[in-house]
């Protein structure tokens, strides 16, 4: 492999790894922008059309806020660390799975507990652009490079050239 083409994977990966922070980082700025809207708890379990179950915001943001930022370091000290025959898309797809659906999270129920339609972009589209990051990071990531195999044969004694 070329240096042009080994440069060009490693910025795949970093930027697949990169990726992977986005979710942590809306769920903070949507924080910072909707607070003011938000009550003091938000919904968490529903039956029917009633709430049945409600969390502190500030429990809720934080849970949904950490569980994406941990997932984000792991997927993107997955995309920094080069380990022969390790295959990081697959990693990169579980954190941004792990991160998107915590940005979900977040935003279905910061919206539906809200009291007033949050100033932002609807709830739809956020939720829509969160499915897409989830796969995205993988999807970004190359391909691992196969490693050719070597021959467990001892090589030939000059001797015992035909």
């Amino acid at each position: 492999m070329g240096g042009t083409e080994r440069g060009a994977r490693r910025i795949r990966l970093v930027a697949a790894g990169v990726l992977t922070l986005v979710p942590a980082a809306a769920i903070v700025v949507t924080w910072f922008l909707w607070r003011d809207g938000l009550p003091e708890t938000l919904p968490t379990q529903w039956s029917g059309d009633s709430v049945v179950s409600t969390q502190p915001t500030w429990v809720f943001v934080a849970l949904t806020g950490v569980t994406a930022f941990v997932s984000a370091i792991f997927g993107f000290v997955s995309s920094l660390t080069p380990v022969e025959n390790f295959e990081s898309r697959r990693t990169l797809l579980v954190t941004g799975l792990v991160g998107s659906l915590c940005l979900i999270t977040w935003t279905i129920s910061a919206n539906l507990g809200a009291n007033q339609a949050p100033a932002m972009l609807s709830w739809g589209v956020l939720v829509g652009g969160a499915i897409i990051l989830a796969f995205l990071p993988a999807v970004l990531a190359p391909k691992p490079v196969p490693v050719p195999e070597i021959s467990a044969d001892p090589p030939l004694d000059p001797v015992e050239r035909p």
